[in-house]
């Protein structure tokens, strides 16, 4: 059995990489030949494409000049060397050639091609790529099955309704990450849908540490903001006073500059430096999903701001959990009840196991063949 996937193992975010990372472990206790099809699209590759507009070159530009700076003389060019080290060494062959449209990828003879996790079916990060829904060459009994997979905004415009409506039909099996994209696939679609798990999720404490890297730093909250919102920063700040703890930042985004002066950072963390940082950390603040994410595996306190129009998925992971009060709003709300992770844990296992049991029914797998990869 001859398993793809396809995702955004190119891009330059910890979760996108990590999630790659996880699926592909997970579906090799299946399969001997489990690989990733390394499609490497132009709005991963940090150039826009002949289609777009002035402002969009502009806007890159501008975007080019920062990383120029931040490559140099911030450590962003160490960064992203551990990235590749990363993606080289568990997630891609160096060797594999790289596609970077959807024309180019060659026929594939996989039997099942996994698409997700991550925002792959967000149009507006993908500038309505259709690879992402297997509108490419591949043999006739191939069946293509969504994990996880998201459109990333909690509400959606028509032409996106349009656009994920014709792209589902090609899915044989799906499941999506949130919810609300259950409830909104479900409108134009008579196949099962099943909410699962984020890959990194399906991975254990014990996983993660194995190819984690200790950080050098001691005693400190971990704040990982992506798009650095100021409740975020503020949050941060009152509990770091309170425990007196030091605050350490991940980089994150070209606004990073900004944070070299306010508390200390590390700028040059790849994948698994951001795993080690999550790992021992004594709390977290965070505004990213895969930081949420991170902060249950490594069963630890923390507090989420979720995003005011792209929070959804942040609610429904949390809300499984009973955990709905983790994520704050207000300065004012900031909950100092410790979280008691037997019960989460437990919780947390019963969403891996419907997740695992997706996965299994998709690939057909019986009880005998769970422990005999072929």
């Amino acid at each position: 059995m001859k398993i793809s996937i396809l995702t955004f193992h190119w891009a330059i975010n910890y979760g996108a990489v990590l999630q790659a990372y996880a699926l592909k472990h997970v579906l090799l206790k299946y399969s001997n030949h489990v690989d990733i099809i390394n499609y490497k699209p132009f709005f991963l590759n940090y150039a826009p494409s002949a289609s777009h507009n002035v402002r969009t070159y502009i806007s890159y530009l501008i975007k080019h000049s920062i990383n120029f700076i931040r490559f140099h003389f911030c450590g962003l060019g160490q960064k992203l060397k551990n990235y590749k080290d990363f993606r080289d060494k568990y997630i891609v062959d160096s060797t594999q050639p790289v596609f970077y449209k959807q024309a180019d990828i060659p026929q594939q003879n996989s039997d099942f091609i996994f698409i997700g996790s991550d925002q792959v079916w967000n149009k507006q990060i993908t500038f309505a790529d259709t690879t992402y829904f297997g509108c490419f060459l591949k043999k006739d009994t191939c069946k293509l099955v969504s994990y996880a997979a998201s459109i990333g905004n909690d509400k959606s415009t028509v032409d996106e309704i349009v656009f994920l409506k014709n792209g589902i039909k090609n899915i044989n099996y799906i499941s999506v990450r949130e919810e609300t994209a259950k409830e909104l696939i479900a409108n134009f679609t008579n196949k099962e849908i099943s909410v699962t798990l984020d890959p990194t999720l399906l991975l254990s404490k014990n996983d993660w540490e194995k190819i984690a890297i200790t950080p050098n730093n001691k005693s400190y909250i971990l704040l990982y903001n992506m798009g650095n919102m100021p409740l975020t920063n503020q949050i941060a700040k009152t509990i770091a006073k309170e425990k007196k703890l030091k605050i350490l930042e991940i980089f994150s985004g070209n606004r990073s500059l900004k944070k070299l002066y306010r508390h200390a950072t590390c700028p040059t963390a790849g994948p698994r430096e951001f795993l080690g940082l999550f790992a021992n950390a004594s709390y977290i603040v965070t505004s990213s999903f895969h930081g949420t994410a991170f902060s249950l595996i490594f069963n630890k306190q923390f507090v989420t701001v979720a995003h005011p129009t792209a929070g959804s998925r942040m609610r429904d992971l949390l809300a499984k959990l009973d955990l709905s009060e983790r994520i704050v709003t207000n300065i004012n709300d900031i909950p100092y009840r410790d979280i008691d992770y037997k019960k989460v844990n437990a919780k947390l296992d019963i969403e891996r196991q419907k997740s695992i049991a997706f996965l299994e029914n998709a690939l057909g797998v019986c009880e005998k063949e769970k422990d005999e990869p072929n």
